[in-house]
């Protein structure tokens, strides 16, 4: 942490790296404690408009009238850009189409403009979603025309991702995709695989507290989160990408339920995980005790406040991992 510019969340998140849960503090503690001694975190961002109007562009109806509702998926789409601040002082933007059926997220884009073509490819990505699938129907795409029969050589990447309030260094932001999302998303770009998205059957609160509080609940309890979707089949494949958050040092338990749920047995399994101040945390170590039967390689960790800067590590682990096919 550098001196001086760690707000509470992010002070409490150092205490708290690695200590035993009854020797934890709570955050509003060390709130009042930097407040009674007149300490702040540093405030290092600055604001970017998103909404640049052309006073010579045509203005368009309101077609919707304000009306977000919607009959069934595919009907209605809205939409909006959000900026995303690097490090190094550029930024990235992401367009999100959100389908007013589902309230789901159906497409998404990032760039480092914001032409119409971002908008573009957010409303490409959300037609070829389609509709969604009805109860019961499998959730991972089928295999492509070119694979071979008997699916050897196949890779399955599955990951948990929570959008809504976010850990951000030493603050919090909203995120219309999760960190974990858009690290699969990135994987995904650069390699052959299906991908399929592990949801809560009970959804994580929106805001970051009350899930800091489940999740340490579930902990505790060494529950098993029932997972929503149908889980998939994995005898087609060779390759597993696992990705999850990093919950208190740990992956998320509803990660328990899938491995546990499923077969990987003789399967390569690659963990990758987004996390705040605890990097790769042992969650590949954790893998191989609970997969003895699979091989469990080294972890990719990625700060998720750098997600969207991290493609030169990203491509480096694929390549060792013989996975990269396109940059």
């Amino acid at each position: 942490m550098r001196s001086g510019a760690g707000g509470a969340p992010r002070v409490t998140a150092e205490l708290n790296d690695g200590v035993p849960d009854g020797e934890r503090v709570n955050h509003k503690r060390v709130a009042r404690v930097m407040k009674a001694h007149d300490l702040a975190g540093i405030r290092l961002r600055r604001r970017v408009r998103t909404t640049l109007p052309e006073p010579a562009d045509q203005k368009y109806p309101d077609l919707l009238k304000r009306d977000f509702t919607a009959q069934a998926p595919n009907q209605r789409y809205v939409g909006d850009i959000t900026c995303l601040p690097l490090p190094e002082g550029r930024n990235l933007y992401l367009a999100t189409v959100i389908d007013c059926f589902s309230r789901k997220l159906a497409g998404w884009a990032i760039a480092d403009h914001m032409r119409t073509e971002l908008v573009e490819d957010a409303l490409k990505a959300a037609c070829v979603t389609g509709p969604e699938p009805q109860p019961g129907a499998p959730t991972a795409p089928p295999p492509s025309p070119d694979a071979p029969a008997n699916g050897a050589g196949r890779t399955l990447l599955v990951y948990f991702s929570r959008a809504g309030e976010n850990y951000y260094y030493g603050d919090r932001r909203n995120l219309d995709i999760g960190n974990t999302a858009a690290l699969a998303g990135l994987i995904a770009d650069r390699i052959d695989c299906e991908v399929y998205e592990i949801e809560a059957a009970d959804p994580y609160p929106e805001a970051y507290d009350p899930t800091v509080t489940r999740n340490t609940q579930e902990r505790q309890a060494n529950a098993r989160p029932a997972m929503a979707n149908p889980l998939p089949d994995l005898s087609g494949y060779d390759t597993v990408l696992i990705g999850s958050p990093v919950w208190g040092s740990r992956a998320p338990m509803i990660m328990s339920t899938f491995i546990e749920s499923v077969d990987l047995k003789d399967k390569t399994v690659l963990p990758f995980v987004t996390y705040a101040v605890s990097g790769m945390s042992g969650i590949d170590e954790d893998y191989r005790n609970a997969l003895p039967d699979s091989v469990v390689r080294d972890g990719l960790a990625v700060q998720g406040e750098a997600v969207a800067d991290a493609t030169a590590a990203i491509e480096d682990w694929l390549t060792v991992n013989d996975l990269l096919t396109r940059r």
